[in-house]
């Protein structure tokens, strides 16, 4: 099949990355998958020629349904995408746009930032919300030394359900966020550190995108060579309390001009300090600014006042939407698409 595929594209030798990305991501096992996306919004996500995925599709890319109605794994599509080398799909795109700091020297991640924030949250059911109450946590800038305010007043936003009108809405505050230096003092969690980041380079752990099971399952995860960042803190986390340290995850956001959903590590370090552990977002960055060697030191024990922090661990969901028309299927929680923005406010 990949034969077939690379026949097709013989034509263009500099699309040839697209099969590459095929052939190196690891495939959502069947069934884990949570979201899918159909032909037109794949393009859109690939931003590729169609003849490009009907290539992928002859080389193996898992496809439900027919031409007309063709359906894709949102995660596989993501992931082909960002290993494509096209330099335009939107996984790529999206990742040198969160990770642009790795380029800038450590101390000015550090430097205290203001923020104005505004949410768009919108019910998983789209336009067939019956509306509902929604759930919105507030960050917790204060973890590391900022300070915010609460969400403001729930608006509607957009095109309204049929229900009470909240299937969709918006939601602003203001946050500062203060960086935090630390280094971190175990033996034991430096080597947990160095080995994950030796893994990701070797691409044993491969970053990718990866569905809600997957990501919460850090050693089925870790047996299909995909990893994330929530993955990847609870599988070290678990490392570390089997050698006797105190460890926990930490959700929050990586802050940009669209604010991504991320997971660090938190360790009780030998002088009684908890500390972050990030090795995943330093590998990524890493990925971008492979002469920044201060960002692998700096992701061992200090936070970046580009992460905002929450009162919650890997597991905890920062929103949440009961939507009225779900009660049939037995599930009134159906998890909302939230669009998180981020911009510097100088009146903070």
């Amino acid at each position: 099949m990949v034969e077939s595929a690379a026949r097709r594209l013989a034509s263009s030798p500099s699309l040839d990355g697209w099969l590459g990305a095929l052939e190196a991501v690891a495939s959502i096992p069947e069934g884990l998958e949570d979201q899918r996306v159909g032909r037109a919004e794949a393009l859109r996500l690939l931003r590729c020629e169609e003849r490009v995925l009907d290539a992928l599709v002859d080389g193996g890319l898992a496809c439900v349904g027919g031409a007309a109605e063709q359906s894709f794994g949102y995660c596989d599509i993501m992931n082909i995408g960002l290993y494509s080398q096209s330099q335009r799909s939107v996984a790529e795109l999206a990742e040198s746009f969160l990770v642009r700091f790795a380029r800038a020297p450590a101390h000015s991640l550090l430097e205290g930032r203001s923020w104005r924030l505004q949410l768009v949250g919108e019910c998983g059911r789209g336009e067939c919300c019956g509306g509902g109450a929604w759930r919105l946590r507030a960050p917790a800038p204060e973890l590391y030394g900022g300070k915010g305010t609460a969400w403001s007043r729930l608006a509607p936003h957009g095109r309204a359900g049929p229900g009470s009108g909240m299937g969709s809405v918006r939601a602003e505050l203001r946050v500062r966020t203060l960086g935090a230096h630390g280094s971190v003092r175990s033996s034991t969690v430096i080597d947990l550190y160095r080995d994950a980041l030796e893994r990701i380079a070797r691409h044993e752990w491969r970053f990718q995108y990866l569905p809600r099971r997957l990501r919460s399952d850090p050693e089925l995860a870790a047996g299909t060579g995909a990893m994330d960042c929530m993955s990847t803190s609870l599988l070290l986390a678990s490392r570390c309390r089997q050698a006797g340290i105190q460890a926990r995850t930490r959700k929050g956001y990586i802050l940009a001009v669209n604010g991504i959903e991320h997971v660090w590590l938190e360790v009780l370090d030998e002088d009684g300090i908890y500390k972050a552990v990030d090795p995943m977002l330093a590998a990524l960055a890493l990925r971008h600014a492979a002469t920044n060697s201060q960002i692998a030191t700096f992701m061992l024990g200090s936070f970046s006042s580009r992460l905002l922090p929450w009162e919650a661990d890997a597991h905890t969901e920062l929103f949440a939407h009961h939507c009225e028309a779900a009660p049939r299927q037995g599930d009134h929680e159906v998890r909302p698409t939230i669009a998180l923005s981020a911009a510097a406010d100088e009146h903070s």
